[in-house]
């Protein structure tokens, strides 16, 4: 899911009114906000494309998140505590909690 919402998020820069676009172009000068060439930069597609982008990429980092603290908590090895941990289980589960 991290790599759709990358995927939809570069898709962002590109859709609606494309890299060449009034979309894209408008940014550079300065014009009244008001003119109906300027208002597709507020509310063209691409913005919901980034938003959507977000979305889908914080929720697979979540899931890998909770993947990674249930996989340090449920299948380490017979006997062995946090304590014994290695520091590489420890960086990866205190990411992962954060």
């Amino acid at each position: 899911m991290t790599a759709f919402g990358g995927l939809l998020l570069y898709f962002s820069l590109v859709g609606a009114n494309g890299l060449y676009g009034v979309g894209n172009r408008s940014r550079c000068r300065v014009v009244c906000l008001r003119t109906p060439d300027f208002a597709d930069v507020f509310f063209g597609t691409q913005y919901d494309f980034w938003i959507l982008a977000l979305l889908v990429s914080g929720f697979g980092s979540i899931g890998t998140a909770i993947n990674i603290v249930a996989t340090v908590l449920c299948m380490r090895c017979p006997g062995m505590t946090l304590a014994k941990m290695p520091l590489f289980a420890w960086l990866n589960f205190v990411m992962a909690g954060l």
